[in-house]
C-alpha cells in the first residue's frame, strides 16, 4: 500500500502543479547518486536483515520484541497480536478477492 502511495501521490501532485517530478515509469531512466548495481545489493541487504528478524519470530515468537538501535523500547505483548493479526488480515484479503 505505501508503494502505491509513493507512485499515486507524487504522480498526482505533478499533475495538479504542485510537484515537478519524473512518472514512475521514466524514473529508471534517470541517473542516480550510484550505480544500479550498488543500491540494489543495499536493497538487499536492508531487506534481508528485515526478512531474518522475521523468521526468527515466526521460529521463536518474541525473541525479536527489543528494538536493535534502542534496547530500553521493548514489544508489548498488544504490539505483537496488533503486528501479527495485521499481517494475517493483509494476507487474507487478497486471498478472498481472488476467489469471488
Amino acid at each position: 500500500m505505501l508503494g502505491a502511495a509513493g507512485i499515486f501521490i507524487p504522480e498526482f501532485l505533478t499533475k495538479i502543479g504542485i510537484l515537478n517530478t519524473l512518472s514512475w515509469y521514466s524514473a529508471g531512466t534517470e541517473g542516480y547518486f550510484t550505480d544500479t548495481t550498488t543500491l540494489f545489493i543495499v536493497e538487499l541487504i536492508f531487506i534481508g536483515w528485515a526478512e531474518r528478524r522475521r523468521w526468527a519470530d515466526i521460529l521463536k515468537p518474541g525473541c525479536v520484541n527489543t528494538d536493535p538501535i534502542f534496547p530500553n523500547n521493548k514489544l508489548t505483548s498488544t504490539d505483537v497480536v496488533g503486528c501479527r493479526s495485521t499481517l494475517l488480515v493483509g494476507q487474507l484479503v487478497p486471498l478472498r478477492r481472488s476467489r469471488s
